[in-house]
């Protein structure tokens, strides 16, 4: 007889998890010689919501795939703003040291707004308030 006790996260606790993840990740893309650990904390942040394993899912009826599509739609407005950034500022040397920061971390720095936005949009889908 197992009389452990296991630490189930709940769904929520891993949304919040991410938040936070993403969150201290654009912070250490920003400290000189923390942009791996940056990444790192990034793709954790964002495999807690990809990971959910199925009690979590069975245990709410929220599932994580339908906050994904608003999450998306909103990186690709994300990801177009900072594209069209670059642009005018390579075009007129607009903010120098902004655009070679964005050019030099695009990765990490996609990664950690993919797992604030995905946080975000799974808070909002199983908020009860909003469901109320």
């Amino acid at each position: 007889m197992n009389t452990k006790k296991r630490f189930v996260m709940s769904y929520r606790m891993m949304i919040i998890f991410s938040l936070v993840a993403g969150a201290v990740s654009i912070g250490l893309h920003l400290v000189e010689g923390f942009e791996l650990l940056g990444f790192m904390l990034a793709v954790s942040g964002i495999a807690t919501l990809f990971g959910v394993n199925k009690v979590a899912i069975d245990s709410q009826p929220q599932l994580p795939e339908k906050s994904f599509k608003t999450a998306f739609e909103w990186l690709l407005l994300i990801m177009m703003a900072a594209m069209a950034f670059l642009m005018i500022s390579n075009g007129y040397r607009v903010l120098p040291k902004a655009n070679d920061f964005l050019s030099t971390h695009w990765p990490g720095l996609m990664l950690s707004v993919m797992c604030i936005v995905l946080a975000i949009s799974g808070l909002r889908k199983t908020n009860p308030a909003q469901s109320a």
